[in-house]
């Protein structure tokens, strides 16, 4: 099955759709390298919290070396458990309810403590023009 969609005036065809079988460990620690950077951004709201003073009165801020390495991994905790639960929701919610999508109950997930160690590689930076 061929399907077509417009984006702007942009027009992408899928050809196939293939559903990758990636097994997880469970309760089993194992490595995640990422091959690209992680960006995280900070809420104002957590500034005081984390000990941050910028200079400026941005709304959110990205996260840097000088920042406490907690806050770093919170957000990514929180931005994973964010994303599991609007795949599955979006799924259950879906009047097309699909069985290969049911939330599995072995990684219905506390994102809490999730990563145990960490390896800093390097910081990298983009020109960021904020108005």
């Amino acid at each position: 099955m061929k399907i077509e969609i417009t984006i702007g005036s942009m027009r992408f065809a899928i050809d196939s759709v293939n559903k990758l079988d990636i097994k997880i460990p469970h309760n089993v620690p194992f490595t995640l390298i990422t091959g690209t950077p992680i960006i995280v951004r900070i809420p104002k709201a957590k500034y005081k919290l984390h000990g941050i003073n910028p200079k400026n009165d941005y709304n959110y801020l990205y996260w840097r070396i000088e920042h406490p390495i907690e806050l770093f991994v919170s957000q990514i905790q929180n931005n994973l458990s964010k994303k599991y639960n609007e795949y599955y929701t979006c799924y259950e919610d879906n009047n097309n309810y699909n069985k290969d999508f049911v939330r599995p109950s072995m990684y219905a997930p506390s994102f809490a403590n999730l990563f145990e160690k960490f390896r800093f590689i390097k910081q990298v930076s983009t020109k960021l023009v904020i108005r």
